[in-house]
């Protein structure tokens, strides 16, 4: 079953002007989909790929890997979010956020991605990520249960679980999770991270200072000693020069946060 959670969002009556109010949206637990997955569905993730893949990520000296702090076991998985247009309107689009684990490949990429949550982008307050903010923090706090590999006793914010989800209140999932990667197209990571660049800016990379000029600085310049490689941002950094002021999503540079 899925929680339900509140967001403020645009309430739009016919004829009349968009108002502000409180609504109540569905989202599909991460650790309760993925356990469903995996032991339900029985989809496989080798144990011996799942050590390969951490080893992999290491030996190329990947800063994510080296500093995680789960173990060789943990499952690796990905949040994936995108836009879709339903219907005619070419401007009648849905937000979702979807789920999947990195070593399932099957033959249609579709078949491997698991929605978590939708809603109707007219309907969502994009200032301050009014409306995205809770989804957000609920799906890390949902990530976090599935990273310990065991059911929630409580509600995200301390409350009884609903009846239906009591009966498996601290259970063992049976295997631990990682979200690894937070994929999207740039509309994507414009819209959850506040993106101060954009592709049409002078500077349009958001991990460094390459410009899209022909100088020194230019993006194309693949060169080993290129002059933007030196100007790579860690993530203090962007955090304050590469998003705009205000609330930073929840999946943002938190350190406390396990995945």
């Amino acid at each position: 079953d899925p929680t339900w959670i509140s967001v403020p969002a645009r309430s739009f009556s016919a004829g009349g002007a968009p108002t502000i109010a409180t609504m109540d949206v569905p989202i599909l637990d991460i650790h309760e989909l993925l356990d469903y997955l995996c032991n339900e569905v029985k989809i496989q993730c080798p144990h011996d790929q799942v050590r390969e893949y951490w080893k992999h990520l290491r030996d190329v000296k990947m800063p994510f890997a080296l500093s995680h702090p789960g173990t060789d076991q943990h499952v690796p998985f990905s949040i994936y979010g995108d836009e879709c247009v339903i219907g005619q309107d070419p401007h009648d689009k849905v937000l979702g956020l979807f789920i999947s684990l990195t070593l399932f490949r099957p033959r249609s990429v579709r078949r491997g991605q698991f929605l978590v949550f939708a809603m109707h982008v007219d309907s969502m307050i994009n200032d301050e990520l009014a409306t995205l903010m809770p989804v957000l923090q609920h799906l890390v706090w949902s990530a976090n249960m599935a990273f310990e590999g065991r059911y929630p006793v409580t509600a995200m914010d301390g409350s009884p679980l609903p009846p239906k989800k009591q009966a498996r209140a601290g259970r063992a999932i049976g295997r631990c999770f990682a979200c690894c990667e937070i994929k999207g197209d740039w509309k994507f990571h414009e819209k959850w991270l506040r993106l101060i660049r954009t592709p049409v800016s002078v500077n349009p990379c958001f991990l460094c200072n390459a410009q899209n000029r022909d100088n020194d600085m230019r993006y194309y310049n693949t060169d080993e000693d290129a002059a933007w490689i030196d100007t790579e941002v860690d993530t203090r950094n962007f955090i304050s020069d590469m998003l705009r002021p205000g609330p930073i999503s929840a999946m943002a540079g938190d350190d406390d946060h396990d995945d």
